[in-house]
């Protein structure tokens, strides 16, 4: 979780550039990555979703729940359920 996080303050909050105050020029559309997705495959999370369930355990879960979750004891969603339930 600590690559995760440190890949999203690396990237930090991306967002792409307003164009409803500019003429467009005829270009194709970039699409990227969600930072979101690309931490959570570095953290090997699988998917941005999962990498958000996570960081909210980590950050409002107890020590001893967020050391369970490290050891891969149950899978992500259901330490949320934990957390959400109390």
């Amino acid at each position: 979780m600590e690559i995760g996080k440190a890949i999203e303050l690396e990237l930090g909050n991306r967002q792409g550039q307003r164009t409803d105050k500019e003429l467009r020029e005829n270009l194709p559309e970039v699409k990227g990555k969600r930072t979101r997705d690309i931490a959570a495959k570095k953290s090997g999370l699988g998917s941005g979703k999962t990498f958000e369930s996570a960081k909210k355990v980590t950050e409002t879960g107890s020590p001893e729940l967020v050391k369970k979750m490290d050891k891969y004891d149950l899978v992500v969603s259901d330490y949320l359920a934990i957390i959400i339930s109390s």
